[in-house]
C-alpha cells in the first residue's frame, strides 16, 4: 500500500465514524420524543403542552400520549417496549422499583382535599363520613389510594361507607349533582367547575388537622397547607388556613434521555413552576428529591439557570454529540501530528530498507526451489513474477 492510500484510509476511516456520529444523533432527533400524561388530568395535560412547547421551541419534535392506570406511575417511561420518554406522574417513583427512570425534578406538591357540601351541617371532619357515599377518584390512581387509606385512619372505610371510584370530571359532575356527600380532589383553582362551587359557597373544605401525622402514616404524601385567600382573595375563599396533605409531582424520564431534550424541558418547567404560586414562593420548585437518579442537565440547569452555549447555537443533533465530536477531534489531531512526526521516516524505513530485504530473500526461496526442480503452485509462480518484474530481471 503506497503512502497515499495510506492517507487516504485514515481519513475516509474518521469521515464515516463521524458521518455515522451525527447521523444516528439526527435519526433520534428526527424522532418524536413522547411524553405520557395520567388520563383524565387537566393539570398533568396543561404540563405536558408546556414541555412540547419548550421541545419545540428547541427544534425537537413532540407527541402527547395519555395512559391508563396500569400503563402510567413511570411504568411506560421505563419500558423498552413503549414509546413514552417522559413521564408525568403522581405516583411514588423509587429507584429500587424502577432502575431505569431518572428524574427531571418534581415540579409541584397538589394538595389533597376533601370537600364536602356546604349546606350539610352533619359533616364538620372526617370520621363524620361513616356511612356515606364518597368519591375516591379513579381506581388505580395516585388520589385513589391515598384517599382510602387516609379515610381508614378516620375510620371510614369501605365496609362502613360507600366508596366511588370515577374520573376527576365524572367526580365532580356527581358533587356538582349532590349525588355524593364528599369528593377527594386536587387543589386546581384553575379548573373553572371547582372555582366556581368554591367562591360561590357551594362546597366546604375539611380540616385534616393531622396532616402531619398522616402524612408519615400514609408516606408518599407531605403535610401542606391551602392559605385563606386561596381561591378568592376579595371573598376570603377560603376563610381560613386548612391542613391537608399534598401528592407531588415529578418528571420523569427514561435513562437513555440526551442532554439537549432534558434542557428544553427543564427550562420550560423552571419558567411555568419557579414563579411561586399561592401554595409556594418562588423558586421552591422544580425540586429534586425522592431515591431517583437526577439528570445531570436537569440539575445544571437547576444550579445555574443556563444551558452549554452549543444547544444555543448549533443544530440539536450536533449539540448532542459535542462532546464526541470534540473526543474524536482531538485524537484526529494527535494522530495527524504524529504522523507529521514519525510517520514519512517510518514509511521510508519499510519501504527503502526492511521490504526490499524480505522482498529479496522472498525471491531467493523462490528461485532456489525452482531450481532443485520442486513445482512451484501458481501463487509463488505470480508472487516470483511480480518479485522480478519489481528487480527489472526477467524470467528465465
Amino acid at each position: 500500500m503506497t503512502k497515499r492510500a495510506w492517507q487516504i484510509a485514515i481519513i475516509s476511516a474518521i469521515v464515516i465514524v463521524l458521518v455515522g456520529l451525527l447521523t444516528a444523533s439526527m435519526v433520534k432527533t428526527l424522532n418524536p420524543i413522547v411524553i405520557g400524561v395520567r388520563e383524565g388530568s387537566k393539570f398533568q395535560s396543561d404540563t405536558a403542552a408546556r414541555i412540547a412547547a419548550g421541545l419545540t421551541a428547541d427544534g425537537y419534535s413532540s407527541e402527547v400520549v395519555s395512559l391508563t392506570a396500569a400503563q402510567s406511575g413511570g411504568r411506560s417511561a421505563e419500558s423498552p417496549d413503549s414509546p413514552v420518554d417522559i413521564e408525568i406522574t403522581s405516583n411514588p417513583v423509587s429507584a429500587a422499583d424502577h432502575p431505569d427512570l431518572i428524574s427531571l425534578g418534581t415540579i409541584i406538591e397538589l394538595p389533597l382535599l376533601l370537600v364536602v357540601h356546604a349546606n350539610d351541617s352533619t359533616i364538620t371532619n372526617p370520621r363524620d363520613l361513616r356511612g356515606k357515599r364518597i368519591e375516591l377518584g379513579a381506581e388505580g390512581t395516585t388520589i385513589s389510594s391515598v384517599s382510602e387509606q387516609l379515610l381508614a385512619n378516620y375510620g371510614v372505610t369501605s365496609s362502613n361507607s360507600t366508596f366511588l371510584r370515577d374520573a376527576e370530571a365524572d367526580a365532580f359532575t356527581a358533587f356538582t349533582n349532590e349525588t355524593v356527600d364528599a369528593a377527594f380532589v386536587y387543589f386546581n383553582p384553575e379548573l373553572e367547575q371547582f372555582e366556581r362551587l368554591a367562591v360561590g359557597g357551594k362546597l366546604e373544605i375539611l380540616d385534616l388537622p393531622e396532616n402531619v401525622a398522616l402524612a408519615g402514616q400514609i408516606g408518599t404524601v407531605v403535610p401542606s397547607v391551602v392559605p385563606r385567600g386561596a381561591f378568592s382573595v376579595e371573598l376570603s375563599r377560603p376563610d381560613r388556613n386548612i391542613p391537608t396533605v399534598a401528592v407531588p409531582v415529578t418528571v420523569v424520564a427514561n435513562q437513555s434521555m440526551r442532554d439537549g431534550p432534558a434542557y428544553a424541558v427543564s427550562r420550560s418547567l423552571t419558567t411555568q413552576f419557579s414563579r411561586g404560586t399561592v401554595l409556594a414562593p418562588p423558586g421552591t420548585f422544580p425540586t429534586f428529591g425522592g431515591d431517583l437518579p437526577i439528570h445531570a442537565a436537569a440539575q445544571e440547569y437547576a444550579a445555574t439557570g443556563s444551558v452549554p452555549w452549543q444547544y444555543s447555537a448549533l443544530p440539536g443533533f450536533i449539540a448532542d454529540q459535542w462532546t464526541a465530536l470534540l473526543v474524536i477531534g482531538s485524537v484526529l489531531l494527535l494522530v495527524a501530528s504524529i504522523y507529521s512526526v514519525f510517520f514519512p521516516e517510518v514509511y521510508g524505513l519499510w519501504t527503502g530498507i526492511l521490504r526490499p530485504k524480505l522482498d529479496r530473500k522472498d525471491r531467493e526461496l523462490l528461485e532456489s526451489a525452482l531450481a532443485s526442480g520442486k513445482e512451484l503452485t501458481p501463487r509463488q509462480r505470480t508472487r516470483l513474477m511480480k518479485l522480478l518484474a519489481d528487480t527489472d530481471v526477467a524470467p528465465s
